[in-house]
């Protein structure tokens, strides 16, 4: 943890900022980020020294955050039919506590 620590930072954007990284990335690059993944984006952007590469990873479709991407792009996704099934169905979750052995025992159900 020790040597790992002097080479992780984070970095947050506002809601705005996300909703803006996402439209400039699609205008200069046509890749369409998801909200998550504009965070990544936009650190790379800021943060890369000239020379460097850096590799942001996305694990969401970027139509999981279909009311996001409208006020970001100012218009509708196409809904991809892999898709339209998952977003029909209703939304499960279940509250845990913060603490390890909670989180745990969740898991071990």
């Amino acid at each position: 943890m020790k040597r790992l620590q002097p080479n992780v930072s984070g970095f947050t954007l506002s809601d705005d900022q996300i909703l803006q990284t996402i439209a400039d990335c699609r205008r200069e690059s046509k890749y369409l980020l998801d909200p998550h993944g504009a965070i990544g984006y936009a650190t790379l952007k800021q943060h890369c020294q000239p020379g460097q590469r850096g590799v942001f990873l996305e694990t969401a479709h970027p139509i999981k955050f279909a009311p996001t991407m409208v006020k970001a792009l100012g218009q509708e996704l196409h809904m991809p039919d892999f898709a339209a099934g998952l977003m029909s169905r209703e939304k499960v979750s279940e509250k845990i506590g913060k603490g390890y052995e909670e989180f745990r025992d969740f898991l071990s159900r």
